[in-house]
C-alpha cells in the first residue's frame, strides 16, 4: 500500500515527491496518513499487547469510515 511505503520511507524519490505534492493539496489524505501513523506508533509502543490481525483490520475500517464521513 502506498501509504505504508511512504511511512516506511521506502518510496523512490519521484514517487515520494508525488505523494508529498498530493499531501500538500489534500486535507483528507493528510488526515488519513496522520491517523495511520498514530496507529502504527501506538501499536509499536505497546509491545506487551499484540493485536490480532482482525483487530487491526477493524481499526483500519473505522479510520476509513471516519474519513469517508468527513468528505
Amino acid at each position: 500500500m502506498l501509504s505504508d511505503e511512504y511511512l516506511e520511507n521506502v518510496l523512490p524519490f519521484k514517487k515520494k515527491a508525488s505523494v508529498l505534492l498530493h499531501l500538500a493539496m489534500c486535507k483528507n489524505c493528510r488526515y488519513y496518513l496522520k491517523n495511520l501513523q498514530t496507529t502504527v506508533d501506538l501499536i509499536g509502543h505497546n509491545k506487551t499487547m499484540p493485536l490480532e490481525s482482525q483487530k487491526v483490520d477493524e481499526i483500519m475500517r473505522r479510520i476509513e469510515s471516519e474519513l469517508s464521513i468527513g468528505k
